[in-house]
């Protein structure tokens, strides 16, 4: 799918991240000189590296789910089937295998 501009910022809130080669990320509010402020200054930092960080916010290059696991945008990059079901496939294994381990962990 797409995740632009808000969307990006609340996806980049979660502990883990999947998606799919044709999926489309971008921080696009520097193309209506809008600050990006639900703290992507912050998270975008944590995940890839501060160049990186500082081009994909001043530019709002689109970037492919690919790209995105390869910089470490995303945990990662699901392929096979039906895509949009592929990354939904693999955060359900993680999310089953997690609540299966003891809760005092």
């Amino acid at each position: 799918g797409v995740c632009y501009g808000g969307g990006m910022q609340i996806a980049l809130g979660a502990d883990m991240r999947y998606t799919t080669p044709t999926t489309k990320l971008s921080i696009m509010e520097s193309k209506w000189g809008l600050i990006p402020d639900m703290s992507i200054s912050l998270t975008l930092r944590e995940l890839v590296r501060m160049d990186v960080a500082k081009e994909l916010t001043m530019t709002g290059r689109i970037i492919n789910g690919v790209e995105a696991e390869r910089i470490g945008l995303v945990t990662k990059c699901c392929e096979g089937g039906e895509e949009e079901d592929a990354a939904m496939e693999e955060a359900l294994r993680v999310a089953k295998e997690i609540v299966s381990r003891s809760p005092d962990a």
